[in-house]
């Protein structure tokens, strides 16, 4: 990431996110995660454990099936309420925000393109032929292009 972010933010004025350092106080990130990562995950794990205790299998069953799919939409909602929360900010840098976003998407493609080949090769193989094809390979690159993902917007 730092030599994509190097190669396309060569401006003097970029120079701090060129270096791929970027100075967010640590209790900014801490409320950041607690409010976008940990509420949604103790929720999530409360109605599991609840769920499992209170449901027969069968109900379980059906719980986690029609759930199961309304559980993206929570993510994306979650998403959706991290950009609108600090939409002001992004608005008003938007130059900054579409030229920052160049070395995300250059990583994010080079990432996701070489893992998912290297592994959809791998799993072609005779060694890896119990690796799985093209669902294991397009999951691996996903997982592996999505890790800068994790970057917390402060709030």
């Amino acid at each position: 990431m730092l030599g994509v972010a190097w190669a396309t933010l060569p401006e003097a004025s970029l120079e701090r996110e060129r270096k791929g350092v970027l100075l967010v106080g640590v209790a900014a990130v801490i409320h950041g995660t607690k409010q976008y990562l940990g509420i949604p995950l103790a929720v999530g794990m409360l109605t599991r454990l609840a769920v499992l205790k209170l449901l027969k299998p069968a109900g379980v069953r059906r719980f986690f099936a029609y759930f199961g799919p309304v559980a993206v939409l929570g993510l994306l909602y979650t998403i959706i309420v991290l950009f609108a929360n600090q939409g002001k900010r992004i608005i008003d840098n938007i130059g900054s925000v579409f030229r920052i976003c160049v070395p995300l998407v250059l990583y994010f493609s080079i990432v996701w393109t070489s893992t998912f080949f290297a592994f959809w090769a791998f799993s072609r193989s005779r060694r890896g032929s119990t690796m799985g094809g093209y669902d294991k390979a397009v999951t691996q690159a996903f997982t592996a292009g999505s890790n800068n993902a994790s970057i917390p917007v402060p709030p």
